[in-house]
């Protein structure tokens, strides 16, 4: 009698073994792949999100600069040469004179300046601005034309005379020239608005010209 052998193991049980072998051992390198994948879209995204963030423009900080103590105007004594009508009535006579600044701009010194001119003449000489005649503003615009704009009285408290008109023009010309070497022309005005004529002889409708430029 032959001794019993025992059964051969079926294939397709040994195929069903070796399956779930399988795939118990593609789950972690399946896992693996999924985070390496994970781990370079997070990487890509980071980096777009960079560039994106420096790439935007800036703002600029404004910085507040101190201007040094020495640069700043102070007040003062400003020495000034003022003309006035001579005793003829035909020409001007130049007075020396020492006015107090605030230290302010040039259009703050000019106006002091006129406003002296205004007050008239210290000794024999005779004026060239009817009394009261205050100016309201003085401009200076970028190319040196100079913009004095006065009151109502400069026109209605004016004496008058084609002679008179004249000294009155001619000293504001001759009086910003030996001041203000910035300046180029001056230009009349009277009430914010151009004239035409101090008191109807002389023409101030066009821009005097300062210092013979």
């Amino acid at each position: 009698m032959k001794p019993a052998t025992p059964p051969a193991q079926s294939p397709v049980e040994d195929d069903g073994a070796g399956g779930a072998s399988g795939a118990g051992a593609s789950g972690p390198r399946r896992s693996k792949l999924v985070m390496a994948v994970f781990n370079v879209v997070v990487i890509i995204f980071l980096i777009g999100a960079a560039v994106v963030i420096w790439g935007k423009p800036r703002k600029k900080t404004l910085k507040t600069v101190s201007v040094p103590a020495e640069a700043q105007a102070e007040p003062g004594v400003l020495t000034v040469t003022l003309f006035f009508a001579a005793r003829d009535a035909q020409s001007l006579v130049p007075e020396r004179r020492e006015i107090a600044t605030q230290g302010g701009a040039l259009e703050e010194n000019i106006r002091s300046v006129i406003a002296e001119l205004a007050i008239g003449p210290s000794g024999e000489a005779a004026r060239v601005l009817p009394e009261g005649a205050a100016l309201r503003a003085a401009f200076l615009d970028g190319e040196g034309n100079l913009y004095l704009d006065f009151g109502q009285e400069l026109r209605s408290q004016h004496w008058g005379g084609a002679a008179g008109e004249r000294l009155t023009i001619e000293a504001l010309r001759q009086t910003i020239a030996a001041n203000f070497a910035a300046v180029r022309s001056v230009r009349v005005l009277v009430g914010g608005e151009p004239i035409e004529s101090i008191a109807g002889h002389i023409d101030a409708q066009q821009p005097i010209t300062v210092g013979g430029r």
